[in-house]
């Protein structure tokens, strides 16, 4: 076969055309991976981004409904829920995002230790409100309280710890309680101590005390005075007849560890009761791509500290 310089020419010509293509198929690959892989890392970026933020103002909107009901309000969204789409975002980009919260601030079974010298304080009742889903709660303020039910409380040891219920009257504000020492239960006896007073006026004669002013207290010009005795009644009364009462509210368990050693105990009830600590926790995701989760607690046990002013002592 005769090859003439044509030819050659037309084979070198196609070789380094090859050449040249492949060499563009490899640059332009390579540009095209680069290029995929800062997409993917951006999206990626975006996605964690958004996921965050969801995380985020889903705690805030948590901690807004723990801020407006009482103490052990617990509640939660899922996708059955209402809120759920207000919280996933109502944007095309987030369609795809999922909003999860779980409030843990309540239980009608709990265990631990008491330190020496130190309290247990644990209030009788949870933070309410209505619903308006499967699972969620109205965020708007709502004072109301479901108070605990059939409460006992077992102490470890032979020693017998001091414990003592206080509540709040609903119309004057006063505090009461009842006292008590070792393990309870619903018809566990306490002590309730109320202060009361007697009236006498000049002659002697018995009278009501409510219009008693601080002049009527002084003596006259012949040396008579009206006269108040104050005394303290001792009634005996049940923890469930106490926690029944419907002029109390705000009913707290406290007790106090006066030993050298920790005393475990065990708080049950047939309804539910305040934990000492509040959980928190949140997760936004989108699915196969990005996820970010908060969780947060809290121990409100210093908070409960301001009750020792007003605790009763047997």
């Amino acid at each position: 076969m005769k090859y003439t310089l044509s030819s050659s020419r037309n084979a070198f010509s196609t070789i380094v055309a090859l050449g040249v293509i492949g060499f563009l198929l490899v640059l332009v690959s390579g540009l095209v991976t680069v290029f995929m892989r800062e997409v993917q890392i951006t999206r990626a970026v975006y996605d964690g981004i958004l996921t965050y933020a969801g995380a985020e103002w889903s705690f805030e909107y948590a901690m807004l409904k723990i801020a407006n009901h009482r103490e052990g309000f617990s509640d939660r969204v899922t996708e059955e829920d209402p809120e759920y789409r207000m919280l996933s975002g109502a944007i095309a980009r987030t369609k795809n995002l999922a909003i999860e919260y779980m409030i843990k601030a309540q239980s009608d079974d709990a265990s631990g230790k008491i330190a020496p010298t130190s309290h247990l304080i644990v209030p009788l009742f949870v933070g309410t409100g209505d619903k308006i889903g499967k699972y969620s709660i109205d965020p708007h303020i709502d004072p109301a309280i479901e108070v605990a039910k059939n409460i006992t409380l077992r102490l470890d040891g032979s020693v017998k710890l001091g414990w003592n219920i206080l509540a709040r009257n609903k119309e004057t504000g006063e505090t009461i309680g009842i006292v008590g020492s070792g393990s309870l239960n619903g018809s566990t006896v306490g002590n309730n101590r109320t202060l009361q007073a007697d009236c006498y006026d000049k002659s002697g004669n018995k009278t009501s005390c409510e219009n008693l002013t601080p002049e009527d207290l002084d003596s006259d010009a012949t040396g008579q005075r009206w006269q108040r005795i104050e005394y303290m009644v001792e009634n005996l009364i049940s923890v469930n007849d106490f926690l029944g009462d419907g002029s109390l509210s705000d009913f707290y368990l406290i007790v106090f560890n006066h030993t050298t050693a920790p005393v475990s105990y065990e708080l049950t009830a047939d309804s539910p009761f305040t934990l000492p600590m509040t959980e928190v926790e949140v997760r936004s995701y989108m699915p196969w791509r990005a996820s970010q989760t908060i969780r947060f607690t809290e121990n409100k046990s210093r908070l409960f500290e301001s009750i020792f002013y007003g605790m009763f002592s047997n």
